[in-house]
């Protein structure tokens, strides 16, 4: 079974309730959970997920078989603990069939003074 690869354990931090207050991006309320996941160098054509000026920076494709939220107008992305730092989901592909369906995240790292 795939999720026999997935040995890594990964810790999300979701947002729920995240609105726009007086045109600002307002994020809500967090909460973690931790799931396992199969974390992969990013390769290939995933890199041009990395937005410019962003491709130095550590970044990873990872397979799991829980879901992980992207960010988009209605919602705060998925932050995501790997190895002690924090990424954020840049793409999120869900593949779907009757023996292995799961997630393939493309994240980066978030680069601030409390994570390098």
């Amino acid at each position: 079974m795939i999720q026999n690869f997935f040995t890594d354990d990964i810790t999300i931090t979701r947002y729920t309730g995240s609105t726009y207050t007086k045109g600002r991006w307002v994020k809500g309320v967090s909460a973690d959970t931790t799931i396992k996941a199969s974390v992969q160098p990013i390769t290939g054509n995933d890199t041009l997920y990395l937005p410019e000026g962003r491709s130095e920076r550590d970044a990873f494709t990872l397979y799991t078989i829980d879901e992980i939220k992207g960010q988009d107008e209605q919602q705060t992305g998925d932050i995501l603990t790997i190895r002690g730092l924090k990424y954020e989901v840049l793409n999120v592909k869900r593949w779907s069939n009757t023996r292995s369906d799961h997630y393939e995240v493309v994240c980066v790292n978030i680069r601030d003074e409390g994570n390098r």
